[in-house]
């Protein structure tokens, strides 16, 4: 992979202090910047893994919404069944063939 130069222009005494501890050198700087760069990646993949996440409890849910539909309209489907009295009035009716 190709280097990239960058020149960075910063208060002269905060480069002092950062020379001071050592923190202007390429390893360091290149430190910083990856640990930046892959906290920045994580969080997106956090993200896009809670996207993900909401998508499928979506799908499920509309899922089960679409059974209790189909299950409702199936019970639509059915004959009607026999009312109490109905009932009664079948029983009457064979005990006064009987």
């Amino acid at each position: 992979m190709a280097d990239v130069q960058i020149t960075l222009t910063i208060p002269q005494d905060l480069a002092r202090n950062a020379e001071e501890f050592g923190l202007l050198t390429p390893e360091h700087l290149i430190d910083v910047l990856q640990a930046d760069v892959e906290q920045k990646v994580d969080a997106f993949v956090a993200e896009a893994v809670d996207e993900v996440r909401e998508e499928k409890r979506e799908i499920e849910r509309d899922r089960v919404i679409a059974r209790a539909r189909e299950m409702l309209e199936k019970l639509d489907a059915l004959e009607p069944k026999m009312t109490t009295e109905e009932i009664d009035l079948e029983i009457e009716m064979a005990r006064a063939e009987s």
